[in-house]
């Protein structure tokens, strides 16, 4: 498949999204004024499903989110880049631009709360399945990529920088693969987004794409999570062991919480339901610690990466954490959830 997936329109898009910004804004500013709220409804989702096909065989990694993540970045500075220069820093179109958004969204100097952070949650997450792969030329394959927020305004871009992350090829060996279909969930379930060789996209299914976090469901009085890719928490700069609901939980608000403050402009808070967390019993805890690599291009280095990988059973009252649950379901939860780390899946069957 050629790269034609409308490298100009993912570009007018972008900037027909930020482009409301109005010149009086202070530099910098990409976020609406903050206002208090408790709901994680009022952050913007989008869920899409790519349908891939391998052109040559794929050697991946034991955790490929890491290698996708970074063929996405370089695809995403080809596609989105006006300039050409890829230099972000002296670039004057940095605040209205898709690649520093992505990948650098700035900390306000007066957001005090963050002390220490220089940038904030990417606006994304991988959702790639865990263990070692080989695809064979001409296999088929998914996987999938949530939008947060503003992000979901530029559907059309990421779309976009997926085809172009095929035609880059992955790992060292430059291995190809064609994107053959985006789909994406709405009220309704998935529908088809973007299709074709080259992918044509339907802008209205796009727009119809993004939601908000749906109702929780109802939950017994037993809930089980599995963790369906390695979940790393942080404790004195080591993994965390994960022995409680309340840990879980105050995990998932601190992440709906950044999400929400940077790339909505809410100012959420949870405590009530971090309160009620606390009278919720660990009945079952199965776990295993399982380690993956990543290099990281920024820092010269090859990360090493510790996890947990498993399944918890919790007994108690869930109802005042049932958003809480439901975003886990979507957003990933813990460190490195940009390249699929900290997926969990919810289930009150009991085994």
């Amino acid at each position: 498949m050629r790269f034609s997936i409308r490298v100009r329109a993912a570009r007018e898009s972008f900037a027909a999204s930020y482009g409301r910004l109005s010149p009086s804004e202070p530099a910098g500013r990409l976020s609406p004024p903050v206002i208090p709220t408790n709901s994680l409804r009022s952050l913007r989702i989008a869920t899409l499903r790519i349908r891939a096909q391998a052109r040559d065989a794929l050697r991946l990694p034991r955790f490929a989110g890491s290698t996708l993540r970074g063929a996405f970045g370089h695809a995403l500075y080809d596609v989105g880049c006006v300039t050409g220069t890829r230099e972000c820093g002296p670039c004057a179109l940095r605040e209205r631009c898709v690649v520093p958004y992505a990948f650098d969204t700035p900390i306000e100097s007066d957001e005090a709360r963050f002390h220490g952070v220089p940038f904030a949650p990417h606006p994304f997450a991988f959702d790639v399945a865990f263990g070692k792969s080989r695809v064979r030329a001409g296999t088929p394959f998914t996987f999938g990529l949530t939008l947060f927020g503003r992000a979901t305004d530029d559907v059309p871009t990421f779309v976009a920088a997926l085809a172009r992350a095929g035609e880059r090829g992955l790992t060292g060996e430059r291995s190809a693969f064609d994107v053959s279909g985006v789909d994406g969930r709405t009220d309704r379930g998935f529908v088809e987004l973007a299709s074709g060789s080259p992918l044509v996209l339907d802008r209205a299914a796009c727009r119809a794409a993004v939601t908000r976090l749906e109702a929780p469901p109802e939950f017994g009085s037993r809930l089980a999570v599995t963790l369906r890719t390695p979940l790393r928490l942080a404790s004195d700069g080591r993994l965390a062991r994960l022995e409680s609901f309340h840990e879980l939980m105050r995990a998932v608000a601190r992440r709906a919480k950044a999400l929400l403050a940077f790339h909505e402009g809410v100012d959420a808070t949870f405590d009530d339901a971090l309160d009620a967390a606390r009278s919720v019993r660990t009945v079952v805890r199965n776990l295993r610690r399982v380690h993956a690599q990543r290099w990281s291009q920024r820092q010269g280095r090859r990360m090493h990466l510790d996890g947990w990988l498993g399944r918890l059973e919790f007994e108690g009252d869930f109802g005042p954490c049932a958003e809480l649950i439901a975003f886990a379901s979507s957003a990933g939860v813990g460190k490195g959830t940009a390249f699929g780390f900290g997926r969990l899946q919810w289930s009150r069957e009991i085994a």
